[in-house]
């Protein structure tokens, strides 16, 4: 059977989504179930890595409406594919084929701190959202990354539950904890790291609350402000980037705070582990990844107890409201200064991690294909 997958997200640097696709593709045993995997590539796709059975198809995109609904179809035709794989929303409006998604999150439709569905007045994002529930209906089987986006999924583009299959994000064995101190200290000195700190993985809009944890750190007795720096590992999102830096020079933490970009997963999982302390108090996530792979590397974690993150922690982060800064700011104090407590996290989060396996994750999938062509 010819499995065709959706590959442009594989790209540097890569994203969460890409990181999921990457993940699934490394890990998957596709020969065991008597699959061809056939990726559908464009001119930015980056893969560096090798599989014996694996077949690569480039289609150069200009218009994206285009690539996903005129050229795409015609190639999943030529090249015979039986089932397709879309890792998000996108896909061709007629499909020659069976065809299975990933929704991980309904983030774009949804008030982030309510809950409930945004009326969609913006005609853009009015015709996303339209055309983002007639593939969802379309699609054979949907997969998502925790029971939380589930009941979303379901609820906003009224999906029957028994269509959508819950398959948990992993975490890769390169994250985990590090001893080696002094590649530590090489890679903080790389990206100009002088003094411990404290960290968040991801990305910069609202939903993530990033305004809160950088009010919450401007709270810290200067004492800890003194010997902790606040180190944020972001996309390149000018925007929101521009309100961070507003937010800093108002909160007068300017020198405190370092933005870094383009950060490698060899580095990442580096400076994970040079961290006293993860924050990501998000107010909506449709999984979290960057807090399991703090948790894996043994990190002390703090965040939310909203949306899909305690399926995530489970008992092996702290909990705090996302708009009660003062919490944040006092519960960030206590892991800081109790090591006891720094201890307890380190090890119940990385007993967390295990249970996320990318072997698992990805035969799941497999198994999810497999009962969609039986269809």
């Amino acid at each position: 059977m010819n499995i065709g997958i959706d590959a442009r997200d594989i790209r540097k640097p890569l994203s969460g989504i890409g990181r999921y696709l990457l993940n699934f593709i490394k890990y998957a045993d596709f020969k065991k179930h008597g699959f061809q995997p056939i990726l559908f590539c464009n001119q930015h796709t980056s893969i560096d890595f090798n599989l014996d059975n694996l077949k690569k198809v480039l289609i150069n995109e200009n218009i994206r409406y285009l690539w996903d609904h005129v050229y795409l179809p015609a190639a999943l035709k030529e090249q015979k594919i039986d089932l397709f794989f879309s890792h998000c929303y996108k896909a061709p409006l007629f499909m020659p084929c069976k065809f299975v998604i990933t929704i991980h999150d309904m983030i774009p439709f949804v008030d982030y701190r309510s809950g409930e569905v945004i009326r969609m007045t913006a005609p853009v994002m009015f015709l996303r959202k339209y055309f983002s529930e007639i593939i969802a209906r379309r699609a054979d089987v949907i997969a998502t990354v925790s029971y939380s986006s589930k009941k979303d999924i379901s609820r906003i583009f009224g999906v029957e539950p028994s269509k959508i299959e819950v398959v948990y994000n992993s975490v890769e064995a390169k994250f985990s904890p590090i001893r080696d101190a002094k590649r530590i200290t090489d890679v903080k000195n790389r990206h100009s790291i002088k003094n411990g700190y404290i960290l968040y993985v991801g990305s910069l809009r609202p939903s993530k609350n990033v305004d809160g944890i950088l009010r919450a750190y401007s709270m810290l007795p200067d004492s800890l402000k003194d010997s902790h720096d606040m180190v944020i590992i972001a996309p390149n999102e000018p925007n929101y980037y521009m309100d961070m830096s507003r937010l800093i020079s108002t909160l007068r933490i300017n020198e405190k705070v370092l933005f870094l970009r383009n950060v490698d997963d060899d580095e990442l999982a580096v400076l994970y582990n040079g961290a006293g302390l993860f924050v990501m108090p998000s107010f909506y996530e449709g999984f979290g990844l960057p807090l399991l792979e703090a948790m894996a590397c043994g990190v002390p974690c703090i965040s939310s107890p909203r949306t899909s993150i305690p399926e995530v922690a489970g008992d092996s982060c702290i909990f705090v409201e996302p708009d009660r800064h003062d919490q944040i700011a006092d519960k960030m104090r206590y892991v800081l200064e109790d090591k006891s407590a720094q201890q307890d996290l380190s090890r119940k989060g990385q007993g967390r991690a295990k249970n996320f396996s990318p072997y698992e994750c990805s035969e799941k999938l497999l198994k999810i294909f497999e009962n969609a062509l039986r269809r």
